[in-house]
């Protein structure tokens, strides 16, 4: 029975490069929802909501609109 080679010094080192480009990735990914989060409740802490209305007809309008626009990515990713 063989004894399996050990890894070697590079292979450690890109199995560590990509641990570290992951966590990387996930940090960032972590300060952005943060900053949108607090920049979100200031925003809505200075707002004025008396004025807004929903209108069924420009919601179905941007629902179609908003459907139509990612049809080009379903028909490339099918």
């Amino acid at each position: 029975m063989r004894a399996e080679p050990k890894a070697s010094a590079k292979a450690e080192r890109g199995h560590l490069g990509r641990w570290a480009g992951t966590v990387g990735k996930w940090g960032l990914f972590a300060d952005v929802v943060v900053f949108i989060g607090r920049r979100a409740g200031q925003l809505w802490q200075q707002g004025d909501f008396t004025g807004i209305t929903l209108q069924p007809g420009w919601l179905v309008l941007s629902g179609a609109a908003y459907t139509l626009g990612w049809l080009p990515s379903v028909w490339f990713w099918r």
